[in-house]
C-alpha cells in the first residue's frame, strides 16, 4: 500500500518523465558526428590508460571525455551508449531545475521540467549538435544553483556550489561567466539576516567558501597530472586553448542571430520562458519577507550570464546554444511552480503547449537543411524502426557540415575491420575526421590523431616541437592502417613507398594498409616535410 500511495503521489511526475523519454527515444539511433567520435576516442582511450592531452590531444577540457568514458563503462563501447546517458542527463537537468525552486516542490514540476527540456533539446539540435559538452556544462550550473537554494547550511551550500561550478568549467571554460553570478549569490545567501559590517564580512566569507570549493576540483586535476608527470601536457593544452580563443574568427562564423533560429521560427517559445521567469521573480519580490527571492532571481541571472558566455566564445556553431536549454528551464521553474501550486490542472496545457511550440520551431540540421527532428521521426526513424527502410538508406540521413557523410565513414571502418586488426594495430587519419577511429577502436601512434592543432601557425611556443613529435611518432611506430584524402598527391605516392597498399575509397578518403616494412629512410627523409607521410 505504501508503494501504491507513493506511485499515486508521483504519478504525474512519472507520466511526464516517461513522455520525456519517449520524445528522446528517436535520438538513441543517432550515430557519431565528427565531435562525438573524437570524444569517444579520447574517452575510451582514457579507460585504456591514454591520458587526455598527453596521449590524445584536443581543445576541449577533460570533462566531456570523462562523460564518454563513463558511458562506455556503463553501457558498452557503442554509439548508443552516450545517447542513453544523454537521456539520463536531460532527466537529471529537469529534476535539478525542479529542486531549485523555493519551498516544497509541487506535484508535476519535475516531470514538466524534464519534458519541456526534452522537447526543446531534441527539436533544436540534431545528431551533429547533441552529445556535446554543453548539456553537461549547463546541468552542473543548474546543480550549483540548486545547491545554493536547497542545502540548509549556507557554508556547505557555498562550498558544494563552488565545486559544481568548477566541474562545469571542466566542460567549457565559458562556465566561468555564470560562475561570477554564483560567487555573488553564495556571498548573498551567507549574509542574509546580518546588518552593517557584519553583512559585508559574511558576504565575503560566503564568497570565499565558494571559491575554496571551486579550487578543489581544479587542484585535484592539476595534482593528478603532476602525479603521472604530465603537468607539461596540461600546460600545453591551456596554451593552445588560449591561442584558440584569441585566434581570428572566420567571417562566416560572425553571423550570430541566425543560430537562435528557434526564436526566429517561433517567437512565442522564448517569450513564454521569459514570461514565466518574470512571473516567478515578481511574485517572489512581492512576498512578505522575500523568502523565495533567491531562486527566481538566480535562475534569470544565470540565464543572462550563460548567454553572455555563448557570445563571448565568438564561435557561433549551433550546438553552442545548447547550453541555454537547462538555464531556460531553470529560470522558468519558479513560474511553473507557482502555476502548479495554484492549479495542478495547468500541468497538461503547459506540457502540450511547449511540446507543440518546440515542434513548430524545429530547426533544420546543420549540413542537411531538408531534415529536422519532426521530419526525421516521421519520414526516417519510424519507417526504419518498422522495417520499411533499409539500414544503408537510413544511414544516408546522417550528413553534416564540411561534407561529412556518416555512411561513408562506416564503410571505411568496415574495410579496416574486415582485415581483422588487433588492438595493437595502429591507425592514423589525416586531418580531422575521427569517426573511423571510434568505429574501429584503433588508436593513432601520435597523440595528434586529429591534426588540427598542428595547423596553429601562430602558436610559436609549441608548434615546431609538436610537428617534430608527430612526424617522429608516425615514423618510429608506423600504423598498420592510414587514411588520407584522395587529392593528397604526396601522401598517395609516399604511402606506397613506405610499404602501404590501398584497400579502397569512399568519398574523398582512401584507406591504406601496410603490407611491408618501410624502406630505410634516406638522409633527406630524416626531417620530413609537413606533407610527408613520414609525419
Amino acid at each position: 500500500m505504501r508503494l501504491v500511495r507513493a506511485l499515486r503521489a508521483q504519478g504525474l511526475d512519472l507520466g511526464l518523465g516517461l513522455l520525456a523519454v519517449v520524445v528522446m527515444l528517436p535520438t538513441l539511433s543517432y550515430p557519431f558526428g565528427i565531435d562525438q567520435a573524437l570524444y569517444q576516442y579520447v574517452g575510451t582511450g582514457w579507460l585504456d590508460g591514454r591520458l587526455p592531452f598527453r596521449d590524445a590531444f584536443d581543445v576541449k577540457p577533460p570533462g566531456i571525455y570523462a562523460v564518454y568514458a563513463a558511458a562506455s563503462l556503463l553501457f558498452g563501447r557503442a554509439e548508443i551508449s552516450i545517447r542513453i546517458l544523454e537521456v539520463f542527463g536531460v532527466l537529471g537537468c529537469g529534476w535539478l531545475a525542479a529542486r531549485s525552486v523555493h519551498g516544497a516542490v509541487p506535484r508535476g514540476l519535475t516531470g514538466l521540467c524534464a519534458l519541456v527540456l526534452a522537447c526543446w533539446y531534441t527539436t533544436q539540435f540534431g545528431f551533429w549538435d547533441t552529445a556535446q559538452a554543453e548539456l553537461w556544462q549547463a546541468g552542473l550550473i543548474v546543480a550549483a544553483a540548486a545547491a545554493l537554494i536547497r542545502i540548509p547550511r549556507p557554508a556547505i551550500a557555498a562550498g558544494i556550489s563552488g565545486a559544481l561550478l568548477a566541474l562545469a568549467a571542466l566542460f567549457k571554460l565559458t562556465a566561468l561567466l555564470p560562475g561570477v553570478v554564483l560567487f555573488a549569490a553564495a556571498g548573498w545567501r551567507f549574509a542574509v539576516g546580518s546588518r552593517g559590517l557584519a553583512r559585508v564580512r559574511r558576504f565575503l566569507l560566503g564568497s570565499l567558501l565558494f571559491a575554496v570549493g571551486a579550487a578543489l576540483p581544479l587542484a585535484a586535476l592539476v595534482a593528478g597530472y603532476a602525479e603521472v608527470g604530465a603537468i607539461g601536457s596540461l600546460r600545453e593544452w591551456l596554451a593552445y586553448v588560449l591561442h584558440y580563443a584569441a585566434a581570428p574568427i572566420p567571417a562566416e562564423q560572425v553571423w550570430f542571430v541566425g543560430y537562435f533560429t528557434f526564436a526566429a521560427r517561433s517567437p512565442l517559445l522564448p517569450v513564454a520562458f521569459v514570461i514565466l521567469a518574470a512571473f516567478g521573480m515578481v511574485t517572489a519580490w512581492r512576498a512578505p519577507k522575500r523568502a523565495g527571492f533567491l531562486a527566481p532571481t538566480l535562475g534569470l541571472l544565470l540565464l543572462v550570464a550563460t548567454l553572455a558566455g555563448v557570445i563571448a566564445q565568438r564561435r557561433f556553431y549551433s550546438y553552442h546554444t545548447a547550453v541555454l536549454g537547462p538555464l531556460l528551464v531553470l529560470a522558468a521553474a519558479p513560474g511553473f511552480a507557482l502555476l502548479l501550486r495554484r492549479r495542478l490542472i495547468f500541468a497538461a496545457p503547459l506540457a502540450v503547449g511547449f511540446a507543440l511550440g518546440t515542434a513548430a520551431a524545429a530547426v533544420p540540421w546543420p549540413g542537411h537543411p531538408s531534415i529536422d527532428y519532426v521530419t526525421y521521426v516521421r519520414s526516417h526513424w519510424a519507417p526504419h524502426a518498422l522495417g520499411a527502410r533499409s539500414a544503408a538508406s537510413f544511414m544516408n540521413v546522417f550528413r553534416g557540415p564540411f561534407g561529412y557523410a556518416y555512411k561513408e565513414h562506416r564503410e571505411l571502418a568496415e574495410m579496416v575491420l574486415a582485415r581483422h586488426p588487433s588492438p595493437d594495430d595502429g591507425l592514423h587519419i589525416r586531418g580531422f575526421s575521427p569517426t573511423v577511429y571510434a568505429l574501429t577502436g584503433l588508436y593513432s601512434p601520435s597523440r595528434f590523431m586529429a591534426e588540427t592543432p598542428l595547423t596553429a601557425a601562430h602558436l610559436r611556443t609549441f608548434r615546431p616541437r609538436w610537428l617534430w613529435e608527430h612526424r617522429t611518432a608516425l615514423q618510429n611506430r608506423p600504423p598498420r592502417f592510414f587514411m588520407t584524402w584522395n587529392r593528397a598527391t604526396t601522401d598517395l605516392v609516399q604511402l606506397r613507398k613506405k610499404g602501404y597498399r590501398p584497400l579502397g575509397q569512399r568519398g574523398i578518403f582512401v584507406v591504406f594498409e601496410r603490407t611491408a616494412d618501410p624502406a630505410p629512410a634516406r638522409s633527406d627523409e630524416t626531417t620530413p616535410t609537413s606533407a610527408s607521410v613520414a609525419r
